[in-house]
């Protein structure tokens, strides 16, 4: 159901009916530790991403008709929430890609006007990858 891991030997998983959640750890069976709890009151039956997030909660998302949808699960209660990336976070809606990890938010994004590839964390930008050089580019 879950395209995703936690860490190098944990991965996300749910039940079946997508009621419940819980981890699954190499060598151990899974475990489910927690219901969704979600807006409409029932089960979650999307297909999804998921990505470790803030506060040891998960982000899932995934493309609907070609449009972004984000959750956010929070794991101490199990509900899950309709996700958008306003304020302090609205940096980080034209990423391509983004992982959290140890208290920062790495992000990829296309610069439009160099059509380069900057690294942003936490909302400055850190690095790039001029592509006008890059071997790979060219036909």
């Amino acid at each position: 159901m879950f395209k995703g891991h936690i860490d190098d030997s944990t991965v996300l998983v749910a039940s079946k009916d997508a009621s419940k959640y819980g981890y699954w750890k190499i060598g151990e069976k899974p475990k489910l530790v927690n219901k969704f709890i979600s807006p409409n009151g029932g089960g979650i039956n999307w297909k999804a991403e998921a990505k470790v997030w803030k506060n040891g909660g998960f982000l899932f998302y995934r493309y609907i008709s070609s449009e972004l949808h984000h959750w956010l699960l929070d794991t101490k209660t199990g509900e899950v929430s309709k996700f958008s990336f306003t304020g302090e976070g609205a940096w980080l809606e034209s990423c391509i890609d983004f992982e959290y990890h140890e208290g920062e938010v790495f992000c990829v994004k296309m610069d439009s006007s160099s059509g380069n590839l900057d690294l942003w964390v936490d909302g400055i930008v850190t690095d790039s990858l001029y592509l006008n050089d890059c071997e790979l580019l060219r036909t």
